[in-house]
């Protein structure tokens, strides 16, 4: 077989298949619009259902499971842009748009700093490079922090979340989410562990939390949290809306919600800032869409 030959068909039926993909979102855009018009939600699951089964037929049997996935790839995209199309402000994202608008640079160099555990810890010392001149208050348990700083007693509160050896805290998490409180600042703190014969280094991740959402300019990173259903593909379609707008995911990690059957936790970090349109899009998307959805700050991570 002539391999530039089979290569010039594939040109063009990849531009047969650009032309009818243009075409299909433009149809997807006016059904957006007859769904605002209507007050309809962006999702209709029984239709993509529908689709999906007369796809898998015309498909055959060798076929079905790739159309199948290009097509859930082709709902993903529909969705996003009808979303977008349908955009309307959200309490979430007239929120942080106000942070936006008033964003400075400079983080608060001195406050007044809850900070788990005693003087000369590791907490101590990540409390000095997330506030600089900060007045320290120990606490003895990551509750006692928290309400420190939802009560107005410390203006920030800093806490470990993950390390290079173990998962995050997923407690410090659902506090986080029920109390609204927000990360505004973090910093990967490296650690040295002797032992009797050598020395291992590895990191401590540590957040800095705050009553109210606080957003400086360079914040680059947003922590999310959200609740889905053990259902085929229900982790697909978030993942998906990531996807789409070319958002790198640095981190998910899942536990089942006590008291909740058939219900995950999730929570995950993004490569991402709210100063970006489409990150914005995604955001009020995921809060329109996902279950039990938090977000949990969007700011500058510290080496």
């Amino acid at each position: 077989m002539d391999l530039n030959k089979l290569r010039l068909q594939i040109d063009e039926i990849d531009a047969k298949m650009v032309d009818l993909f243009v075409q299909r979102m433009e149809v997807a855009a006016k059904i957006g619009q007859a769904k605002a018009e209507n007050h309809l939600p962006v999702l209709n699951a029984k239709r993509e259902n529908d689709v999906l089964q007369k796809v898998a037929e015309r498909a055959g049997t060798d076929f079905a499971p790739y159309a199948n996935n290009l097509y859930q790839n082709m709902f993903h995209l529909s969705r996003n842009y009808q979303a977008r199309l349908m955009e309307k402000e959200t309490p979430l994202t007239g929120e942080i748009q106000k942070n936006v608008k008033n964003a400075v640079w400079e983080f608060p160099s001195k406050a007044v700093v809850a900070c788990q555990r005693l003087a000369g810890s590791h907490e101590e010392r990540a409390c000095e490079k997330l506030v600089a001149q900060s007045e320290i208050k120990y606490f003895h348990h990551f509750v006692d922090v928290c309400h420190a700083v939802e009560s107005g007693l410390c203006q920030y509160g800093v806490l470990p979340i993950e390390n290079s050896f173990s998962d995050s805290v997923f407690a410090i998490y659902d506090f986080l989410a029920h109390h609204k409180l927000y990360i505004v600042r973090s910093l990967k703190l490296a650690i040295s562990q002797n032992d009797a014969q050598n020395t291992q280094n590895h990191y401590t991740r540590f957040i800095c939390i705050a009553k109210h959402m606080e957003i400086y300019r360079g914040a680059h990173k947003i922590s999310l949290g959200f609740s889905i259903p053990h259902t085929l593909g229900s982790l697909y379609d978030v993942l998906g809306k990531i996807f789409c707008q070319s958002i790198n995911l640095c981190k998910l990690e899942s536990r089942p919600v006590p008291g909740k059957d058939g219900l995950s936790r999730f929570y995950c970090d993004l490569d991402a800032s709210v100063f970006s349109k489409e990150v914005l899009s995604l955001l009020q998307d995921m809060e329109l869409s996902a279950k039990e959805f938090s977000f949990l700050g969007c700011y500058l991570e510290m080496a």
